[in-house]
Formats: C-alpha cells, structure tokens, sequence
C-alpha cells in the first residue's frame, strides 16, 4: 500500500462526555491516523501536547471541557486507490447499496467489517466503497442545494474559562436553514439563515454536517482545508430583515471577497 508523508498543522480538540475519563494516549490514538504510536508518546514527552496550556502525561486522563493541542506532525497518508479490495467483496458491497444518489450513499453495512480502517484494521466499509466505487466525495462540498440544520445546541465553558458551544440532545432547540449559493473545488458559498438565535449557532450547526467556515480557529480546526487562506473567520451578516422595517443589506467584505475570487481560480 502506497503512502506519503505530509505535514499536519497544529490541530485541536476539546473534549466532550463521551471522552471525559479517557487516557491522553487512548485519545491520540484514535484521532490521529496514521501516525505511528511511538510517535505520539514521543510528542507528549516533548511537550508537543499539550492540555489546556500544560504539559501532560500519557496517563493524564481528560476532563470535558478540556482543550488539547497537538502540535504540527508528520504523518502518513495512504493512497486509497490501493486498499486491498478483492472483486468479490467489492461486488458483495456494491449489492448491498439501497439508496444512492449525489449526495448520500446509504449501505447495509454487513457484520464483521469496520467502519473505518485502523487500529489494526487494513480498512473499513468506507476505504472499501471508495476504492470499489472510485468516489471520493470531497470534503468541502456541500451536497445538498438546501437543507434545515436542526440540531439542539448547549453552551458550556472550557476548562480557562472559554465559552463554547456543542450540539447535544440536552441543548436548546436551534435552526438553520442552509442554501447553496456557488460550490468550489474545496469549499462551497452558503446563505445559512438562522431560525433561532443561539451563541454561535451558524458556526456550530455547519460543524455537524461536516462542514466547518472558513477561517474558523475554534470550531473548524480539525478539518483538513485545501484552498486559499483567509485571515479570519469567514462569516459576514449579509442581510436583515425586521418587521415593520426596510430588508437591510451589508456588502462583501473586501477580504472575503478576494478569498471567493481566488476559490473560484481553483482547478
């Protein structure tokens, strides 16, 4: 199986119930793929990990809230087109599809085989289907033209004392409605129009489908971005609409603008 070395950059994660009282190592291990686990106690060593500005070791168990950095690492990137699927397990996956179309792809996932491969495991339902289908579905891409993010949202503070909010069957009601505009080779222009009006709603709502803005440094930073850079958090308040008063309507920021005209470059 072929593989290449590429830089990660340095990647974040805040932990959550179902990760209170997990080893440090536990954690890393599965959140960073394809690093090898002597490297990843190599790094806690070094102090290339840290948990909420400390340095930790292996032992150290997490807390929600926590805030964990991982500082930029060299890892290993396979080459999904040489996952070892025969023709027969291929063709038993493929018969086993009950829905598909441009935007979602549902399977009778068979017992026995795993979701995603590692730990062990050469690879999963999802490297089998890839490399048996040769789809790729690219991250960035919004797949549906429009779609009602209803997802309950909760606030909660970090262990420094930040605020930040996560999507839980024990938060607030919260909506938002998301309208494709323009898609790009790695990112895709959205009117997300908020239905309630929740601390970082928008923010976190495109989180938990997966799609994390731009320039986002506290709720996109563990999703891999391809194009352009931008500066800061690329939301702009385009349009408000009050009863009883004229539709209100801000510009692009220039900023924003360039980072849209330069996504469009992209081939």
């Amino acid at each position: 199986m072929n593989s290449t070395q590429q830089w990660q950059s340095v990647t974040w994660f805040d932990v959550d119930e179902h990760q209170e009282g997990q080893r440090i190592d536990n954690f890393l291990f599965t959140r960073l793929k394809g690093v090898p686990k002597s490297r990843i106690y190599r790094l806690i060593r070094e102090g290339q990990v840290r948990v909420n500005k400390k340095r930790i070791k292996a032992e150290t168990r997490l807390s929600i809230g926590d805030q964990i950095r991982v500082a930029p690492i060299r890892y290993e990137q396979k080459d999904e087109s040489d996952v070892p699927v025969s023709a027969g397990v291929a063709q038993s996956l493929l018969s086993r599809v009950v829905y598909e179309d441009e935007g979602l792809l549902v399977i009778n996932k068979p017992s026995g085989i795993a979701v995603h491969g590692g730990s062990g495991v050469a690879y999963g339902l999802i490297e089998a289907l890839r490399a048996a289908t040769g789809k790729k579905y690219l991250e960035g891409q919004v797949s549906l033209d429009q779609q009602l993010i209803d997802a309950p949202l909760l606030r909660y503070e970090l262990a420094n004392g930040e605020r930040r909010v996560r999507v839980t069957k024990d938060g607030k009601p919260s909506k938002t409605d998301w309208k494709v505009v323009e898609r790009f080779k790695t990112a895709t222009l959205v009117h997300a129009s908020p239905l309630s009006g929740r601390t970082h709603q928008i923010r976190v709502h495109g989180l938990s489908i997966g799609h994390p803005l731009i320039g986002d440094d506290k709720y996109g930073h563990n999703t891999a971005y391809a194009g352009p850079e931008a500066r800061r958090l690329c939301l702009h308040a385009m349009r408000l609409e009050i009863p009883n008063y004229p539709i209100i309507e801000a510009p692009m920021p220039e900023d924003m603008q360039q980072v849209i005209d330069q996504l469009r470059k992209q081939k």
